[in-house]
């Protein structure tokens, strides 16, 4: 798919950004999300659902994530969509259940919510065989605050889980710092070195950091990293083979755009361990 001045760029936050490089003979990101599709033999379930969402909402109205458990190289899949209908009872999950309904039910039996920002929904090889997504997960931000809860939510269960806070790196490092280093997962007290494992030097060179907390690991997204920095990511944690060559060749048509890096963490016996990483980009 090419890219065009009619694109709308945005990163996981829903924030509005400039191309970093003119258009000419550039690709849109979302060419990356229907490859991975396509290496894990998904494409031909998801190619319709997907396409569907993106008719019913329009285009560069969410956010695709891409994710690698990094123990079994299987894939799994993340879309976030901004509730732009906040007053409706069930907000942009009313019309993303229409635009899905021939492939899946989602959240069956949940007929009320509250407010919420983001709506995301995760699937992965195994969701079209049975015919639903159970949970979907909710994006709720304190007006005029930097942090951000979500939540799992299905017709019988809230779940929080994760505690996110949003801060400029550099900038707002003396707040950045202490929140990554209060940590269940990480003793970096008696380990300081681990610090370095977690803040990786070539992707905190980044316009925005999510600093998350959540019951089984911390996490960290880079958000605003170019495809350079992506290129890194992929092979600094051996992504599929396949999945490299085809950012390698196209990484040129995608110089214009950011993405973002997220990878989660934590300590197993005095060494930092990742579970999965992944990134994203708009859909």
């Amino acid at each position: 798919m090419p890219a065009s001045n009619r694109d709308r760029h945005l990163n996981v936050g829903f924030e509005a950004y400039r191309p970093v490089r003119p258009l000419a003979d550039k690709v849109r990101g979302e060419n990356l999300l229907w490859h991975s599709l396509l290496h894990a033999g998904q494409l031909d379930a998801w190619d319709d659902p997907l396409h569907a969402i993106q008719r019913r909402l329009g285009v560069d109205r969410s956010i695709w994530g891409v994710f690698v458990d990094l123990q079994t190289s299987e894939l799994a899949w993340e879309l976030r969509l901004l509730n732009d209908q906040p007053g409706a009872p069930l907000g942009v999950l009313d019309p993303l259940r229409a635009a899905l309904r021939p492939w899946l039910e989602l959240a069956p039996g949940l007929d009320a919510l509250g407010p919420y920002a983001v709506l995301g929904l995760r699937f992965d090889p195994s969701t079209m065989a049975t015919g639903r997504i159970e949970a979907i997960e909710l994006h709720e931000r304190e007006p005029g605050s930097p942090t951000t809860s979500v939540y799992r939510v299905t017709s019988t269960t809230r779940e929080l889980v994760s505690s996110e806070l949003l801060r400029e790196p550099k900038r707002h490092i003396n707040e950045v710092l202490p929140a990554i280093k209060t940590s269940e997962f990480v003793n970096f007290t008696a380990q300081p070195r681990l610090l370095g494992r977690v803040m990786i030097p070539e992707l905190f060179a980044c316009r925005r950091l999510h600093v998350a907390k959540r019951p089984t690991c911390d996490s960290l997204c880079f958000s605003g990293v170019n495809v350079e920095q992506l290129a890194f990511t992929y092979k600094r944690f051996d992504y599929p083979a396949p999945m490299l060559e085809f950012l390698t060749a196209n990484q040129a048509a995608l110089e214009h755009l950011l993405f973002d890096v997220a990878i989660e963490y934590r300590e197993v016996e005095g060494r930092v361990t990742y579970p999965k990483t992944g990134y994203y980009g708009s859909f």
